[in-house]
């Protein structure tokens, strides 16, 4: 069975290892992200494989509505934002 890898296991690899799994995950433009982008385009490639996805971050609830964001990128607005 394949290691499921985590947020903390990328973070402590090189970002020559990290490219090493988007290669194996067929991510497209992966050398042009940084490596917060790229870690979170892993996970979710591994997610998409296994059938679900998981992500941690933030919730920015942005209005009396009852709806937010899921700020899984420095706590601010990104194109990885989950609307929630």
């Amino acid at each position: 069975m394949e290691k499921i890898l985590t947020m903390h296991d990328l973070e402590r690899k090189t970002l020559k290892e990290i490219y090493a799994f988007a290669r194996d995950y067929k991510i497209a433009y992966y050398s042009q992200m940084n490596k917060k982008e790229l870690s979170l385009a892993v996970l979710r490639a591994q997610d998409k494989k296994r059938g679900f996805v998981q992500m941690e971050g933030v919730l920015e609830i942005v209005s009396q509505e009852g709806f937010g964001f899921l700020r899984p990128i420095n706590y601010g607005p990104s194109q990885e934002d989950v609307y929630i």
